[in-house]
């Protein structure tokens, strides 16, 4: 094909800019600082993708996964896959940042950053050494103080039209009831695929369909500001579709998530597993109660006690056997019994012995201190699938106590950097020990609103009110590890943002009407509705506060506020009044435009690029090697 040099030249231009908008989307690869624990693997080694197009992965079953740059298996077993598990936002095709990726010591994959419509996204792929399949985990962050809604698609292509199907429910087609689905090509060379997108009962489930040689999971999302979700999906790749069927049958959801913290599976929108406990992994069995002795023996059979007693941090208790899932030996021999709503009492029981019936005949009495873990068997009263526990605290003693959220019930009070707050449980969605870096309080406080407030409790012991025997209790405040309260995020719209020197973030509305600036050319009133951000500097550590005011029109100010305090009020109940001294920055990000905002019109749209016979202008997503194709053959 003949290309004249200016069509060459402009197809270049093309390239440049496709190169361009992919430099756009990616920020530095690597693991991000500061992130919740176990969200990001850890770094051992690098992966680049511009040495070798694919990194190579081989789980249990000798399935392989050569993994591309966009976080896709490239062919597999035997080819298998045509390009699989595709990541798109927003119609647009994840990719890894500059080409590289990363991988712990576990040989856990993970890419990105990757920027798309305000979104921070990464995929971490696992395959298992312990299960035939591998695991994706697409991880989406919303940096921003609005509600993001997005299209999110996982899509996989395999070899040959899809001949051969078989859901999780028995049926040819994907359902309403159904949570995965094998496939097999139409040729005899096609190795059948199994594909799990989501399970039973799921918060989250994705619109799923299968055409010709596709397979495409969609999900419809709304991420809160300031909040990460989760989606995870499974594969695996088999000669035989019985084996894959047995898998579908059995599938061990609650193992395949065992590395995760709570934390982060909490985060998942589309799996829902049963059983979890957090920080208990308390193994169950279909059909009998299950007995692991200290030296790793197993023992199957039936738990006959009525109830244990055991002495508590909240007192002795006697805990009903009807009440209990079972009991894992914790450190220092501390029992942890682990109840039907999810609730983990932790305590000490002298002279505790289980009573294990053997179903071959027999009796036997177990001291309690000999046993690393014994649970009931998996039935209508004790389901594996546990309701949700609802407001909990959790104590360092292992302790997981249900608590009442009422007014009266329970009062929290912390003690901030601009003095004491009232938090009304009503309004908080959790409060954890405070990790931030150079932290000086021991508490971080989330609320609903997407407010941040550090702190320590004002009191040396919280008066908790329990929903175990309604028991009112006083726990010390330095046992305190998290207070859940909610999950349900409720912005603000059109909220101020405070930002504070120790990283606090306020959402609420400016109580003060208006200020006075001393400005070096004179007094300027700013009304609190006319301007648009306000920031503090100093000029030096023990100099003034110098008070920078941007105004709806652009104008800026910069000169003394007459006032040493900006009232602010979060939530329903919280006002304050914040020292200018510690504020970074005021933010009105929806102002009442004045009669002096000027709204400038938009500029025009440019010219689009005329038509070159025989040239086809690339989508800056096709990526560079598309490109470098259509380079070579000008």
């Amino acid at each position: 094909m003949h290309i004249s040099k200016m069509n060459v030249r402009l197809v270049r231009l093309a390239a440049a800019a496709a190169m361009l908008g992919l430099m756009l989307d990616c920020a530095p690869g690597g693991p991000p600082s500061g992130k919740k624990p176990g969200l990001h693997i850890k770094q051992a080694s690098t992966v680049n993708f511009r040495s070798s197009s694919y990194h190579v992965m081989t789980d249990s079953g000798g399935g392989r996964w050569d993994i591309q740059y966009y976080g896709s298996v490239y062919r597999g077993l035997s080819y298998c896959y045509s390009g699989g598990m595709y990541l798109q936002v927003g119609g647009t095709n994840f990719q890894a940042s500059n080409y590289q990726g990363w991988v712990n010591k576990e040989g856990e994959l993970e890419l990105g950053p990757w920027k798309r419509n305000n979104l921070t996204v990464y995929r971490r792929i696992k395959a298992y050494k312990d299960h035939p399949l591998a695991r994706w985990l697409d991880i989406l962050e919303n940096p921003t103080a609005s509600a993001i809604t997005v299209q999110v698609s996982i899509y996989t292509n395999v070899r040959y039209s899809v001949s051969q199907s078989k859901t999780s429910s028995g049926n040819k087609t994907f359902g309403a009831k159904d949570w995965a689905i094998w496939t097999k090509g139409s040729s005899s060379r096609s190795i059948p695929t199994l594909h799990v997108m989501t399970s039973p009962e799921a918060r989250v489930r994705p619109s799923v369909s299968v055409s010709s040689s596709q397979i495409y999971s969609r999900y419809n999302l709304t991420i809160p500001p300031g909040k990460t979700v989760v989606l995870c999906h499974f594969e695996a790749q088999n000669r035989d579709p019985n084996k894959l069927e047995k898998l579908m049958k059995e599938f061990p959801t609650k193992a395949l998530l065992k590395d995760l913290p709570g934390s982060v599976r909490r985060m998942i929108l589309n799996i829902k597993a049963g059983g979890w406990i957090e920080g208990v992994d308390l193994e169950r069995h279909a059909k009998s109660d299950r007995v692991v002795l200290a030296n790793g023996d197993l023992m199957l059979g039936t738990v006959g006690n009525k109830s244990f007693k055991i002495s508590t941090l909240l007192g002795d208790m006697d805990l009903p056997a009807g009440e209990l899932l079972g009991m894992v030996t914790g450190k220092k021999g501390q029992l942890r019994f682990v109840m039907t709503n999810g609730q983990v009492i932790g305590g000490w029981g002298q002279g505790v012995k289980l009573d294990l019936s053997l179903p071959s005949g027999g009796k036997l009495s177990i001291p309690i201190e000999k046993i690393k873990q014994w649970s009931y068997h998996i039935s209508k009263e004790r389901p594996d699938d546990l309701a949700e526990l609802g407001p909990y605290v959790a104590l360092n003693t292992g302790d997981i106590l249900a608590i009442k959220t009422d007014p009266d019930a329970t009062k929290l009070s912390l003690q901030t950097k601009y003095g004491r707050i009232e938090l009304n449980p009503a309004e908080l969605l959790e409060i954890t020990r405070n990790e931030r870096k150079g932290a000086k309080t021991a508490y971080l406080a989330s609320f609903a609103n997407g407010s941040e407030v550090s702190g320590d409790f004002e009191s040396e012991k919280l008066p908790l009110q329990l929903k175990l025997g309604a028991r009112r209790v006083d726990v010390p405040r330095d046992k305190v590890d998290l207070m859940f309260f909610s999950e349900d995020n409720k912005p603000e719209p059109g909220a101020c943002e405070m930002i504070l020197d120790n990283s606090d973030r306020l959402l609420g509305s400016i109580s003060d009407k208006v200020y006075r600036l001393a400005t070096d050319f004179g007094e300027a009133e700013v009304a609190a509705d006319k301007f648009k951000r306000l920031t503090f500097k100093r000029s030096k550590p023990d100099g003034p506060v110098v008070a920078i005011v941007e105004m709806l029109n652009g104008t800026i100010l910069r000169g003394r506020l007459d006032k040493n305090k900006i009232g602010f009020k979060v939530g329903s109940s919280i006002k304050t009044g914040i020292p200018a001294g510690i504020i970074t920055s005021l933010t009105r990000p929806d102002p009442v435009a004045g009669s002096d905002d000027k709204a400038k019109p938009p500029p025009p749209p440019a010219p689009p690029m005329p038509a070159i016979p025989g040239i086809r202008v690339l989508n800056a997503r096709e990526g560079a090697v598309r490109l470098n194709q259509v380079l070579d053959r000008s």
